[in-house]
């Protein structure tokens, strides 16, 4: 099971992201990410059928490489962030095809958007970041620049 909460910040926003696996926690986080933002599009999963995807979903290939786990987490969603910004898009899931310490091979899953009615994320960042394994799979806190 994954999941995202929002958690109390400053003058940015943050999530706390768990998962039983750290494929897991890249699609909690991400869903986090457009969910702060409020896309103008409900999102392409598709609760009654599970797995199943709609039609007009959207897959981008995205791979990534970093220093470590949780720096491969921010850069995963920096480049999810930067392809919403040039594609007009907004991701809910990523399907992960390889996961290392230091680098991801995966499947961004979205749509097409004409905006967004949340607020405007200028960046992920590494301030307080944390991915950790715990006694129930693994759990990661991020932070975005609004």
């Amino acid at each position: 099971m994954q999941q995202f909460t929002l958690l109390s910040h400053t003058a940015d926003i943050k999530i706390h992201a768990t998962a039983d696996t750290k494929e897991q926690i890249f699609s909690a986080a991400l869903h986090g990410m457009f969910c702060c933002m409020r896309s103008s599009h409900e999102f392409c999963r598709d609760d009654v059928a599970g797995d199943r995807f709609l039609d007009n979903c959207i897959e981008r290939p995205v791979k990534v490489e970093s220093g470590d786990i949780g720096a491969l987490l921010v850069d995963f969603l920096s480049l999810a962030l930067s392809y919403a910004d040039v594609y007009d898009e907004a991701y809910f899931d990523v399907t992960v095809n390889e996961l290392t310490e230091t680098s991801l091979d995966a499947t961004l899953k979205g749509v097409k958007v004409e905006g967004y009615d949340g607020v405007e994320i200028k960046a992920v960042t590494y301030h307080d970041l944390k991915f950790e394994k715990t006694e129930k799979g693994f759990s990661a806190e991020v932070v975005f620049d609004i």
